[in-house]
C-alpha cells in the first residue's frame, strides 16, 4: 500500500514538474551555486525517487523527496501532500513529517 501511495505521490510531483509554473520558476542551490529551473529540479527528484522505488525502498524515496522539497521551500497543493501523508502511514510521526508537510502546503 505504501509503495503504491509513494508512487502516486511521485507521479503527481512529475505532473507538477511539467506545469507552466515549474518551467518559469528558477531555483538556486546554495551548496553548489548552480541555478536551475524548478522543472529540472523536480525531474531530478522524481528520477531519484523512482530509483529507490525500483528497489522497493519506498520510505527512502518518500523521505528524500519530501526533505528536498522542504529544504528548497517548494510549496505544493494540499491534495498532493495528502497523498504523501497517507503514504507515510505509521512513519508520519517520525521526524515530525506531519509538520513538514503542513509547512509545504501552498497557501492560496
Amino acid at each position: 500500500m505504501n509503495t503504491k501511495l509513494t508512487t502516486q505521490f511521485i507521479d503527481r510531483l512529475e505532473q507538477v514538474a511539467q506545469s507552466e509554473e515549474a518551467q518559469d520558476k528558477v531555483l538556486s542551490y546554495q551548496l553548489v551555486n548552480k541555478v536551475v529551473s524548478m522543472k529540472d529540479y523536480l525531474n531530478l527528484l522524481v528520477k531519484d525517487a523512482r530509483y529507490y522505488l525500483d528497489y522497493n525502498e519506498w520510505l527512502i524515496a518518500l523521505e528524500n523527496t519530501v526533505s528536498n522539497l522542504y529544504e528548497t521551500d517548494i510549496k505544493l497543493d494540499k491534495c498532493i501532500l495528502d497523498i504523501a501523508k497517507e503514504a507515510f502511514g505509521e512513519h508520519l510521526k517520525e521526524y515530525n513529517w506531519q509538520h513538514v508537510l503542513d509547512e509545504m502546503t501552498k497557501k492560496d
